[in-house]
């Protein structure tokens, strides 16, 4: 309800003599997508594709692209647009999926 993996997961509603609905929930009725925790740029590498989302904490399951700098791969091979970058996700348990690494190309 909070955006917190520890946060409260059940609310109460109670229904009005008029027919109304209550909220009878502290931490209120409306239900919050986890929150993960700030995700560091991994070296080498810059952040794209993420409009708003840049340099702020992400929600699930809201997903960060990086692109590897200049003369950086994840496989360390040159021209392979497969390796030039990588993705990593918020998920439902408020970490991050794993990141790749942005190594040095090989000659």
């Amino acid at each position: 309800l909070n955006g917190l993996i520890s946060g409260p997961t059940v609310f109460e509603m109670g229904c009005e003599a008029t027919g109304s609905i209550d909220c009878q929930t502290d931490a209120g009725c409306e239900c919050q997508a986890v929150l993960c925790p700030s995700l560091p740029t991994p070296a080498h590498a810059v952040q794209t594709q993420c409009g708003a989302n840049c340099g702020t904490d992400l929600h699930f399951p809201a997903v960060a692209h990086f692109l590897c700098n200049s003369g950086y791969s994840t496989n360390q091979q040159p021209n392979n647009a497969a390796a030039a970058g990588f993705s990593v996700s918020c998920l439902a348990t408020s970490h991050y999926s794993a990141a790749k690494e942005c190594d040095r190309i090989k000659c």
